[in-house]
């Protein structure tokens, strides 16, 4: 059970949702509790809850070089100009860069439900408790959220799914509350063994070749599981083979419009005994899955996919690597199971999104 609460004066309201998610197509169901903490009546005449779902992107695209006092127009949608960064002239001190922001949004459902109604538009001191709930389309991709920062790039995408309850009289303190929740891709992925081989040779100093089989008895997991990676070595070379690794990788593509940036980045790894030249190994890797990871999710501006990388690391060589697509799920079997919700989207990011972009390097001239 989840809660969020205000701080109670002259009344306090909470949301209370069943689960920790919920899989498309079931229905999210949760209670809102409302508490009337003054001696006197509140004035309001309804309760009302909104179910919201969609994913949002924004980007920060150079501009190509513009006269001083000059502003790019471009025909996109959403879009703010003249942030400076960069526009480079001999006769000024600084170089500056322009960037255009740009912004997109696909919208799930955005619904909104009147809970209950009050007698005589006031709120009675005592404690109320009401049930909220929602049907859930399906063919939702999963939560996700995540900012890019680096040389070249700046930019930001997120699947968000919340709730909010309120009431009608806004002038009341602590009058609405509003809950991010998560949702799970309905389970369409055929279950199935994985199996990989590869082998190289050695260009200097290996007079033979390394040979790596590796076979998993699935391909999908849940955050936190201990998955038994099956290894066969044979290392018919001279070079040692220092480790074997074993890495969760996340792949990710982000789009804005006709902007898209894909990227692929390491979310945890386990290393093992490697095995020396001229010598075989067979052994069971238990490697563990990071807990706080997103789902699968395929959107329209966002896709999170995950693969295994499983190398034999040979010092001054290419390491030997093979790479096996995988699917992250949440299971509602695991009752203790960690849940990432958007740990990085912090209240406000999209608006504090434009601020990060003004970014000044100055440029002695």
């Amino acid at each position: 059970m989840q809660t969020v609460s205000t701080s109670p004066s002259p009344l306090s309201i909470d949301i209370t949702l069943d689960k920790p998610y919920f899989t498309c197509g079931e229905q999210a169901t949760g209670v809102c509790h409302l508490k009337v903490l003054s001696s006197t009546p509140i004035p309001a005449n309804s309760l009302i809850v909104k179910w919201k779902g969609y994913e949002r992107s924004n980007a920060a695209i150079p501009v190509s070089a513009i006269g001083v006092g000059h502003h790019p127009h471009h025909g996109i949608a959403h879009h703010h100009t003249g942030i400076s960064v960069g526009v480079g002239h001999h006769h000024h001190h600084h170089s500056h860069t322009q960037y255009q922001i740009i912004t997109d949004e696909t919208m799930f459902f955005s619904q909104a439900f009147t809970v209950t109604l009050f007698e005589g538009g006031m709120i009675q001191p005592g404690e109320y408790h009401f049930p909220i709930y929602f049907q859930l389309p399906n063919g939702l991709p999963g939560i996700f959220s995540d900012h890019k920062l680096g040389l070249g790039v700046n930019c930001r995408a997120a699947v968000v799914y919340k709730v909010k309850c309120k009431l009608d009289n806004n002038y009341i303190p602590n009058s609405k509350i509003s809950k991010r929740f998560s949702i799970v891709p309905n389970f369409s992925t055929i279950m199935c063994a994985l199996d990989s081989h590869n082998e190289k040779d050695f260009l200097f100093g290996g007079s033979g070749k390394l040979y790596m089989d590796v076979h998993i008895n699935k391909n999908v997991f849940t955050p936190g599981e201990s998955v038994p990676v099956q290894i066969k070595v044979r290392n018919d070379s001279r070079k040692d083979v220092a480790g074997l690794k074993v890495k969760l990788m996340r792949d990710v593509t982000m789009k804005c419009h006709s902007y898209s940036h894909s990227y692929s980045e390491e979310v945890n790894r386990m290393v093992f005994e490697g095995v020396e030249g001229k010598n075989s190994a067979e052994r069971v890797l238990n490697f563990k899955l990071a807990e706080n990871i997103f789902p699968t999710s395929e959107g329209k501006l966002v896709k999170c996919n995950y693969h295994f990388d499983v190398e034999c690391d040979v010092k001054l060589a290419l390491d030997l690597e093979v790479h096996l697509p995988i699917h992250v799920f949440y299971h509602p079997s695991v009752v203790n199971q960690h849940i990432s919700i958007y740990d990085n989207l912090e209240k406000g990011a999209w608006e504090k999104q434009s601020v990060m972009y003004q970014q000044t390097n100055p440029e002695q001239k």
